[in-house]
């Protein structure tokens, strides 16, 4: 969900471990979620950054702004 007021301008980041079903499993993930207020409540925006030490790489399976997926991994290695 969107912020709609703040007391003054500035970024929230906050922390927390989920799951996420991925090709009939479930990996442990990390959510960094980025809140962006804004003098203007049309700027403000909320980012979340999903990510799993279970994929190679980066390990991000998922990118959420504002409530909408972006973009999601929806498999990885052969199986």
């Amino acid at each position: 969900a969107t912020p709609t007021t703040s007391s003054r301008p500035g970024v929230i980041v906050a922390l927390r471990n989920e799951t996420m079903p991925l090709r009939g499993k479930t990996i442990p993930v990390s959510v960094v979620e980025v809140i962006r207020y804004s003098d203007d409540p049309e700027e403000n925006s909320v980012t979340e950054w999903w990510s799993s030490a279970d994929i190679p790489v980066f390990g991000i399976v998922k990118k959420v702004e504002d409530g909408e997926t972006v973009w999601e991994l929806d498999g990885y290695g052969d199986k």
